[in-house]
């Protein structure tokens, strides 16, 4: 008689499935800087792509792309539009979009949607480049170059391994009392 839970033809393992996870969180942070690099395409002094979250939403719909910022919090664009720059078809920034359209802003969020409920984490937005509208908390976004810093640098500073997997963080600014550069992608 065989075991309910081992009928399968390969049962999962432990060993296994950590591996799986660790290469999806590094296919995440891939997929993290494609969508920096993309952004930056259009917009080189672009520093900042800031998110906003609907907490009245559901998890897999609540997360909304809100604007692009330079190092100073300066917008450079908003999502108010549905369509974003387009790539050129000779960038090969865009044949790793595969299916997906980079111009298309439903599209870009459903890529950063997905990030997130993989189990990927985003940098809060400093809070001493906010503006007036801007959200009071967790301001969520992916640092674009490395002019970007986070908020707090401690936070994504434990010894946790997993916690360091799970920040996507595509690019960042030197520490400053280390001197040495924040975790990238």
């Amino acid at each position: 008689m065989t075991h309910p839970h081992t009928d399968s033809a390969r049962p999962a393992d432990l060993a296994s499935w950590t591996m799986m996870l660790r290469a999806q969180r590094g296919a995440a942070q891939e997929i993290a800087r494609l969508v920096a690099d993309t952004v930056l395409v259009h917009f080189p002094e672009a520093a900042y792509f800031v998110l906003w979250i609907d907490y009245d939403g559901d998890l897999a719909t609540d997360l909304f792309p809100e604007s692009v910022r330079d190092a100073q919090g300066q917008i450079l664009t908003d999502f108010d539009s549905s369509r974003l720059p387009s790539l050129p078809a000779t960038d090969p920034l865009r044949a790793r979009w595969g299916g997906y359209d980079p111009a298309d802003a439903v599209q870009v969020r459903h890529v950063l949607r997905s990030l997130r409920l993989s189990g990927g984490e985003f940098d809060n937005f400093p809070e001493d480049l906010r503006r007036d509208g801007d959200d009071e908390g967790y301001v969520p976004c992916l640092l674009l170059s490395p002019q970007a810093r986070p908020d707090r640098w401690d936070t994504w500073d434990a010894e946790d391994d997993d916690d360091r997997e799970r920040l996507l963080r595509p690019y960042s600014a030197q520490r400053p009392s280390s001197g040495t550069a924040g975790p990238e992608a």
